[in-house]
C-alpha cells in the first residue's frame, strides 16, 4: 500500500485543507505538520495537538510534528526539511496544492533554478531587488504562494535523488492572502484575520473539525497572538550585536533588525520599522 506525504501547518484546518486530502490515492496519507511555530516564525493559532486531531479527523492517518527550526525557516529549508521526513518514512508521493497544478511546469522552473545559468543571473541581481524577487525575475513570472513552496519540493527531491511521484492538485476556493473567510473554501490568512477581529470562524471550517476547534479555543482561553511576545523580540533584538549569528540573517539583515528594534515600542511597529521593498512586511 503507498504512502502519500503531505507538508504542511494546517493554522488552521480548513476546507481547502480537507479538500487536498480527499485528493489523495489510495493508501496511507502521512501529514509532516509544523509545530508551535509555522513558517515566518509566527505563532501557530493552536498548540500542534489540537491541530494534529483536526487532521486526523478531515482524513490524515498520520501526523508528525516539523521541528521548529525547520518549521520556521523560509521556503526552501521548510520543503526541503519535509521533503527529507517524508522519503525517510517510505512515502512513494508528495501531494500539494497549487495554483497552475502543472508537473512539467514546476520540474522545468526547479530545473532552472537549480541550474549554473541561473546561479550566473542570481549572482548579477540588484542586490535591493531580495532573493525572492529575484527568483521571480528569473522565471519570468511572479509565483503564487502554493507554487513557490511547489517549486521547493520539486528542488529538494532532485537534490536528494528520492524516487517520489509529485501530485499537484489545482487549489480551489479563496486564495492566499484572500480575506473572505465565508467563502465556500476559506484561506487561512483570512481565518485567522477574522479571529483576530474577534469573530466566530468555526462555522467556515470543515464540519468534522469544528468541534475539536471550538474546544481548544476555549481550553487555551483564546488563539495564540504573535503579538504578544513583542516585548521578549525588542529585548532580545536590543541586547544583539551584529556580530552574531542568527539563522537567515545574513546579508546586514541582523544589524537592520537591531536598528529598527531601537525605536519600536511593540511587535507591530517593529515590523513596520524593519519593513523595506527588501525585507517587506506580508
Amino acid at each position: 500500500m503507498q504512502a502519500t506525504g503531505i507538508i504542511c501547518e494546517y493554522n488552521p484546518f480548513h476546507a481547502g485543507h480537507a479538500y487536498l486530502l480527499q485528493k489523495a490515492p489510495e493508501g496511507v496519507r502521512v501529514c509532516v505538520m509544523s509545530g508551535a511555530f509555522v513558517q515566518r516564525g509566527e505563532a501557530a493559532i493552536l498548540p500542534p495537538h489540537a491541530r494534529a486531531h483536526m487532521a486526523l479527523l478531515g482524513g490524515a492517518d498520520l501526523v508528525l510534528e516539523l521541528p521548529f527550526p525547520h518549521a520556521a525557516a523560509s521556503a526552501r529549508y521548510f520543503a526541503t526539511a519535509g521533503v527529507q521526513a517524508l522519503t525517510r518514512l517510505g512515502c512513494g508521493a508528495l501531494l500539494f496544492g497549487s495554483e497552475t497544478a502543472d508537473k512539467d511546469a514546476l520540474q522545468a522552473a526547479a530545473a532552472h533554478l537549480d541550474s549554473p545559468a541561473f546561479a550566473a543571473e542570481f549572482a548579477t541581481r540588484d542586490a535591493k531587488t531580495g532573493d525572492a524577487a529575484a527568483h521571480f525575475a528569473a522565471l519570468g513570472d511572479t509565483p503564487a504562494s502554493n507554487d513557490i513552496l511547489a517549486v521547493e519540493y520539486v528542488r529538494a527531491l532532485r537534490a536528494l535523488g528520492a524516487d517520489m511521484e509529485i501530485l499537484p492538485v489545482a487549489r480551489v476556493g479563496a486564495g492566499y492572502l484572500d480575506a473572505d473567510a465565508t467563502a465556500a473554501y476559506p484561506s487561512a490568512t483570512a481565518l485567522r484575520a477574522a479571529l483576530a477581529r474577534g469573530e466566530d470562524v468555526t462555522p467556515y471550517l470543515p464540519l468534522a473539525v469544528r468541534d475539536v476547534f471550538a474546544e481548544a479555543l476555549s481550553a487555551e482561553g483564546g488563539f495564540a497572538d504573535t503579538g504578544r511576545l513583542g516585548s521578549a523580540m525588542l529585548a532580545r533584538l536590543r541586547t544583539a550585536t551584529s556580530a552574531e549569528e542568527w539563522a537567515e540573517c545574513g546579508g546586514g539583515l541582523l544589524a537592520h533588525l537591531i536598528k529598527a528594534a531601537a525605536g519600536a515600542t511593540d511587535y507591530s511597529s517593529l515590523l513596520a520599522a524593519a519593513a523595506t521593498k527588501r525585507y517587506t512586511n506580508g
